[in-house]
């Protein structure tokens, strides 16, 4: 069993290792899929790039009960691209495809990804907006509300591509946008807050050394110091679910079992 760790509207979860998580988290997957299937007969989804989803998403189709998922009932969408071609490396629709899709457990059709990144972003951004709008029948003024959003955390505070200090942190209208990145003097593609904030579930997954120092920053002083992870909540009143792993967690060691802050 993990340690948690409850503050405010955080619940963090912090497992032995990395591949302690992966299962946990694999479970608690396939347990909100199943749930959504059963209440509306679908499911949809918004994946995150990384290293650990990697291994999440290839874990995850590997596992004994996703063969009595229905998967022709659910879809997935991307929480950010970079603005790259759809086979190039740093794609994360291309990492998706070799892990997730990897067995034809999932229909392909099933995951939508962008287009014309790599030439027009403001252009890709419209289409991937409407692809959301089309898929949750939205009217205008509408935000989707996907039954979980993956995310990642990054050492400066950054989840899916709102950076800090990027415009799309202001964006309150439209559901996905391109958001230049001056530190990388480039634009990548992301879900916009209203969006993220309006899921059924929003799971954080932060694992590794590189994440010590911002982890609990974010977690208790995030809003202050203006971290955009920070600035995920969860509309339904539900907490916020932070799955780590002891290395990233390591300014936590003291705690020993679940207790609040």
């Amino acid at each position: 069993m993990p340690n948690e760790i409850i503050y405010t509207n955080n619940s963090v979860l912090i497992f032995d290792s990395e591949n302690e998580l992966i299962n946990n988290l694999t479970t608690k997957i396939l347990g909100i899929v199943t749930a959504a299937l059963a209440k509306n007969g679908i499911c949809s989804i918004a994946l995150s790039g990384g290293s650990t989803p990697k291994l999440l998403y290839s874990n995850l189709v590997a596992h004994p009960e996703a063969r009595l998922i229905p998967w022709q009932n659910v879809y997935f969408f991307l929480g950010d691209e970079r603005c790259v071609s759809n086979d190039s490396i740093e794609s994360n629709a291309k990492m998706i495809n070799q892990t997730l899709l990897s067995n034809n457990l999932i229909p392909k059709e099933n995951f939508f990804t962008t287009k014309y990144q790599d030439e027009n972003p403001e252009k890709a951004a419209k289409f991937y907006a409407d692809q959301i709008k089309t898929f949750f029948n939205l009217s205008n003024n509408d935000f989707p509300k996907f039954d979980l959003v993956l995310l990642g955390l990054g050492p400066d505070g950054h989840t899916a591509s709102l950076f800090p200090d990027s415009q799309a942190l202001q964006e309150s209208h439209n559901l996905f946008v391109a958001n230049y990145i001056e530190k990388f003097n480039a634009t990548r593609l992301t879900l916009t807050y209203p969006v993220i904030n309006n899921a059924d579930y929003q799971i954080f997954v932060v694992t590794g050394k590189s994440k010590t120092d911002i982890l609990p920053e974010v977690i208790f002083r995030g809003k202050e110091l203006k971290y955009p992870a920070a600035n995920v909540s969860n509309n339904h009143n539900q907490n916020i679910i932070w799955y780590t792993d002891t290395l990233a967690a390591a300014n936590f060691k003291s705690i020993k079992s679940t207790e609040e802050i």
